[in-house]
């Protein structure tokens, strides 16, 4: 064990050279403007590189399910498609887009995102759904919808503690995907740093 953390805690870690879609979705302007900045990157270590790990074996192991339930899986990886704006530095690719999971509408086309989570934030998911208890993943979920013009997109999270899974069906809302582009442009292209949100330091959203 002792090895295989070393492997892990000398792994690098690559930052992100693009904004994506759940960034955007923090509610703090100043927050979204430093991470597209490399400010806030944080460093992990090795049980939290393996759960980042675990996390990507889970996604292709539902991908897997979707397609034993009889789910077309049409893009997927490096095939499914990546959308930029902004000179590519506001840039996403989805997990997957299939077709077949309305069984009445079998051609209707839906846009994947699945989420791995432990089981605290995964309880609220269940109760409040992905607007109330995951706003950063409602957000990703609506560029995605928005940039590749497919009107709907399915959602499915997996409780890391339980292997319990939830899925929310999810409509595009234009006004949403509107504020999207407008703060990603903000965040990429303002040159001095946003005033925070609050300039108390305990603030729930500052901390």
């Amino acid at each position: 064990l002792e090895r295989i953390n070393k492997y892990y805690n000398e792994k690098k870690e690559t930052f992100r050279e693009h904004l994506g879609g759940s960034v955007v979705g923090h509610p703090c302007l100043r927050h979204i403007w430093m991470k597209f900045r490399w400010f806030l990157q944080e460093e992990h270590d090795a049980q939290r590189k393996k759960c980042f790990e675990i996390g990507h074996r889970l996604e292709n192991m539902i991908i897997d399910q979707l397609k034993n339930a009889g789910v077309e899986i049409l893009h997927r990886n490096k095939k499914a498609p990546v959308y930029k704006e902004f000179e590519g530095h506001f840039s996403g690719e989805v997990d997957a887009i299939c077709r077949n999971v309305d069984l009445k509408n079998p051609d209707l086309e839906y846009i994947v995102e699945i989420k791995s989570m432990a089981q605290k934030y995964f309880t609220p998911l269940e109760k409040k759904g992905v607007f109330a208890a995951k706003i950063q993943h409602y957000f990703q979920v609506q560029a995605y919808m928005g940039f590749f013009n497919i009107p709907r997109a399915y959602y499915i999270a997996i409780c890391k503690n339980t292997s319990r899974q939830y899925e929310e069906f999810i409509e595009f809302d234009q006004a949403i995907f509107d504020e999207i582009r407008e703060k990603a442009k903000k965040a990429i292209l303002k040159k001095e740093l946003p005033l925070p949100m609050s300039h108390n330091k305990d603030y729930y959203i500052c901390k």
